[in-house]
């Protein structure tokens, strides 16, 4: 008995695990469908003729016919879950043929789905052919209107049928009204049309305007353009910009009802000759200079749309796209230097030069200069450093630089009109031997500043060897904050990263220019040097160093898990081991009680 009570036990947990998988497995495939028959497409849509008589002949749609008192009533019963149209008409008999019945009642329904439409017509004191009709009905003559007429039946005042021995006094004695004449269409005027250009000769790029009229026909016109060079359009008017000479064509077909003409007009391009007024011209300075010494390259222009954008190129990878490019060249010999120089569709190019010459350095006269302070407004004073040994401790000074920076002593002191990166080189002589040293200072106007991106750049550390990795950096302000880089420089340097890291193998003065632009189209530089030599001196000219700001990570790089949208499986799943565990158990159960028993 009780093996019996357990393996009960067993098959209604059974029955139930079977019972609830169904159920689940169906609510998860079908949450919520609820389908229609076969004969409309959807709950509660119009059936078609066709499939009305479907529903008919399988018996899902009945009705019944009769006189009561003066009336002829129609009950219709669908019991589809569509719907669809019926009509009950009541002619006037006047003879044997259907043409010579007329309308004289009706009644309209739609008859909803799984329901019961009655329709109820009043008939004529004579006789009296009632039509019963899906659809709207065929009007005023009866017929069977393409198929959808359902049943008819016919009485008089009387109630007595058609098939009566005899019609006498039950025909209408009445005149049948004469047929409505079928009125004559008034002739379509016939479709007249014209096209047009303006202007009719233009130059290359000039904007021609294409036209087209049109009278008669409906009234109604649709326009189709087509010609030479692509032009297309499908407006009485369209707007094309040529640029190659020669004869334009422009063809319209005008449609309007069943009507249709095409018309062909033309203009002439011309060719135009554009004055080129944008003038430039490049220069090298010093024209001449030793292996190490800071070249500066310089274009002019004028004319063009007063605009310019340049860009150089040249010997030992000169490169730049400003007024201005600084090179350190260390090998003799000719140097060139290409700009090519765009104002709105003008562009230029012009190529300037400089000799290169060898020297032999004494490694013992070393050469450093620096600014104070290194940073200024427009119009305050800057005081440019000088500091030399080896040699044979006397020196003499030459100071050049941006703005006609001049001076022989040891310190010179310069004010600047505006704003930007100031460069200034001090050349020393000692015993005969020269060296130079190059350093910068920045000029801002703090009046007119509001926040604008702001650019300045430095090298890290402050003391290299040749072979030794060093470190140029960028501090940038203003702007928008979303910033991207671009370094270019001696050696090759040629980096998009916010610090790059350079190790140079030859002894000199090294540049580095940083072009930064934000998310809006803005843009600033600043160039920057370093002087590299074997004695393990090495001079920069930069700021103190800051350490650049880490990068953020944002909320929206943290992935999309999409955990809510299978929570259904996931509980479905989750369910199943359940009771996939509670099953295993209560066998385990069973087997242990089974072998106590025994």
């Amino acid at each position: 008995m009780k093996n019996i009570y357990i393996k009960s036990r067993l098959s209604i947990i059974a029955g139930f695990l079977l019972s609830f998988i169904i159920f689940t497995g169906m609510f998860l495939l079908n949450d919520n469908i609820a389908k229609a028959d076969s004969y409309c497409s959807s709950n509660g849509a119009t059936m078609s003729l066709a499939q009305f008589r479907a529903a008919q002949s399988a018996g899902k749609i009945t009705y019944s016919i009769g006189a009561s008192g003066s009336s002829v009533v129609a009950s219709i019963t669908n019991n589809t879950s569509c719907s669809f149209p019926a009509t009950l008409d009541a002619f006037k008999v006047f003879g044997d043929t259907l043409s010579e019945q007329r309308l004289f009642t009706n009644s309209s329904v739609t008859v909803a789905p799984n329901s019961t439409a009655n329709l109820d017509v009043t008939f004529a004191t004579c006789m009296t052919q009632v039509d019963l009709y899906y659809g709207n009905g065929p009007g005023s003559t009866p017929n069977n209107e393409g198929g959808a007429l359902i049943t008819w039946t016919y009485v008089n005042n009387n109630g007595v049928g058609w098939g009566s021995a005899s019609k006498s006094g039950m025909l209408c004695s009445d005149n049948p009204p004469a047929p409505t004449p079928t009125p004559t269409p008034t002739p379509t005027p016939n479709l007249t049309a014209s096209c047009s250009v303006s202007p009719s000769s233009a130059n290359v790029g000039d904007s021609i305007s294409w036209g087209a009229t049109a009278t008669g026909g409906t009234g109604s016109y649709n326009y189709s353009w087509t010609g030479t060079d692509s032009l297309s359009g499908n407006s009485s008017s369209v707007y094309k910009n040529y640029d190659s000479a020669g004869t334009k064509l422009g063809t319209v077909t005008i449609t309007s009802g069943s009507q249709s003409v095409t018309r062909t007009c033309q203009t002439v391009i011309q060719s135009v000759v554009v004055q080129n007024d944008l003038q430039a011209s490049c220069s090298a300075s010093p024209s001449s200079a030793n292996i190490n010494d800071s070249v500066a390259w310089s274009a002019t222009a004028t004319g063009g749309t007063g605009s310019y954008n340049y860009s150089w190129t040249g010997t030992d990878s000169l490169s730049g796209n400003s007024s201005s490019v600084y090179k350190n060249y260390d090998s003799a010999g000719t140097k060139l230097g290409t700009v090519t120089i765009t104002s709105g569709s003008q562009s230029v190019t012009r190529t300037c030069q400089t000799v290169i010459q060898s020297v032999v350095v004494q490694n013992d006269l070393y050469v450093s200069c620096s600014a104070s302070p290194s940073t200024v407004d427009t119009d305050e004073d800057v005081t440019w450093y000088a500091n030399a040994s080896g040699g044979n401790s006397s020196y003499s000074y030459d100071w050049s630089g941006t703005d006609n920076l001049d001076g022989s002593s040891r310190n010179v002191t310069w004010s600047y009109s505006d704003s930007g990166t100031k460069r200034a080189t001090v050349t020393v002589t000692s015993d005969g031997h020269t060296v130079s040293a190059s350093c910068t200072a920045r000029v801002i106007d703090t009046e007119n500043t509001n926040d604008n991106l702001s650019v300045s750049c430095y090298a890290s550390p402050s003391t290299v060897q040749t072979g030794t990795r060093m470190y140029w950096y960028v501090n940038v302000s203003g702007g928008d904050g979303d910033y991207s880089y671009d370094w270019l420089g001696t050696n090759g340097l040629n980096s998009s990263s916010r610090s790059p890291a350079m190790t140079y193998s030859s002894t000199g003065q090294k540049s580095a220019t940083i072009t930064v632009r934000d998310g809006n189209g803005n843009r600033d530089s600043d160039t920057c040097y370093l002087n590299v030599n074997q004695s393990n001196t090495v001079l920069a000219y930069t700021d103190s160093y800051q350490q650049p700001l880490a990068s953020a990570v944002y909320l929206s790089q943290v992935p999309y898990t999409g955990v809510a949208d299978n929570m259904k499986l996931y509980l479905f799943i989750g369910i199943l081991a359940f009771l996939s565990a509670w099953i295993t158990y209560i066998v385990i159960s069973y087997k242990k009680e089974s072998g106590e028993l025994n």
